[in-house]
């Protein structure tokens, strides 16, 4: 059986994105252990309708074939359809794409009657499998987010002051930038401002930079560091200076963020928000601390409780080496998984 990979996958140039920079690499694994693979990028289709004639004319031709769909949520819901009508006795496997489709679902923006014939949906979290579960879908397996992870670091001890802090993500309002900052200016006001110190790396949104740097730059323990490029292995050694990583995410789409596991390679905790499927990949205590989501003041205390306990950040150290190998790919997408998920024939 001819299997087809259809998904964003970077369009021939080094992927630049969450989902393309994992399609890179799950394409890269099943290349190895499927003959028969066709794939269809996807990336920039918007730009490139002769794509879409060519992914029509590519279902005509293979209707029994084994189609994995690794999409973002509303593209997979219309090409699902697509395959339902144009070929039934296809094989279907959904790779979920972020932490909207539950959501979605549940709202009812989806029916789960056009995703019982499919063999398999591939989640990131067990919270999305049982949210999915009380929808009514049976199909649903767990498969956790994966880095290539050739290096790792470690920490050891307590931390010193001042506790250095990072955020490393898009500088957006929706990843809770705006409660990193209120946060740190409230502890300030409290007296804390020697005790600890916030850097921020990432690209800021045109929309978003003038409020932001004015607000940064009114503080002395909140800096803007530019772009730390992870796609360099060398720069976990910066990451790893940090004390611990900062997450308040409030994103609609967030899934499992590469970025906890990045946390884990440069061997730091990391205080998240409890939102979408950060609490199947953070245990409270052990690797990072969680807190109520789009909330300043709980973000605040998770701040001040590392601030005024470093020695729960020592301890968290000593946790996570073992935890990061549930994320290492070549534990995840071993042959194992991928028989369990029928994505390579048993």
């Amino acid at each position: 059986m001819k299997t087809i990979f259809i998904g964003p996958a970077g369009g021939g140039k080094t992927p630049a994105n969450g989902a393309s920079i994992k399609n890179f690499h799950i394409l890269k694994r099943l290349s190895s252990l499927i003959d028969n693979l066709l794939v269809i990028d996807t990336e920039n289709w918007k730009k490139n309708p002769l794509l879409i004639v060519n992914l029509l004319l590519t279902i005509l031709k293979n209707r029994k074939a084994k189609y994995i769909l690794s999409l973002n949520t509303g593209s997979a819901n219309k090409f699902i359809r697509i395959l339902n009508i144009l070929a039934p006795d296809a094989q279907i496997i959904y790779w979920v794409i972020g932490g909207s489709f539950a959501k979605r679902m549940k709202k009812k923006e989806f029916s789960p009657s056009s995703y019982h014939c499919i063999s398999k949906i591939i989640v990131e979290g067990e919270s999305m499998s049982q949210d999915l579960s009380e929808c009514g879908l049976t199909n649903v397996d767990v498969l956790p987010n994966f880095k290539i992870i050739k290096n790792s670091f470690e920490k050891s001890g307590s931390p010193t002051f001042p506790i250095r802090f990072v955020f490393l993500s898009r500088i957006i309002p929706q990843k809770g930038c705006d409660h990193i900052i209120r946060a740190v200016s409230e502890l300030n006001m409290e007296g804390y401002g020697d005790r600890f110190k916030v850097d921020f790396y990432g690209p800021i949104d045109s929309s978003y930079k003038s409020v932001f740097l004015n607000a940064v730059n009114s503080a002395t323990n909140m800096e803007y560091k530019g772009f730390l490029d992870l796609r360099n292995p060398d720069n976990y050694v910066n990451l790893n200076a940090y004390d611990a990583m900062l997450f308040p995410t409030i994103w609609a789409g967030e899934g499992c963020p590469g970025i906890v596991i990045d946390a884990y390679i440069a061997g730091i905790p990391i205080l998240a928000s409890d939102w979408n499927l950060n609490k199947d990949y953070i245990t409270d205590k052990e690797t990072g601390l969680l807190f109520k989501a789009d909330d300043s003041e709980a973000l605040k205390k998770s701040i001040l409780n590392c601030i005024l306990n470093p020695v729960m950040l020592g301890d968290m150290y000593c946790n996570i080496p073992e935890v990061l190998k549930k994320f290492d790919i070549v534990n995840v997408l071993d042959k194992r998984n991928l028989k369990r998920l029928r994505i390579i024939d048993l």
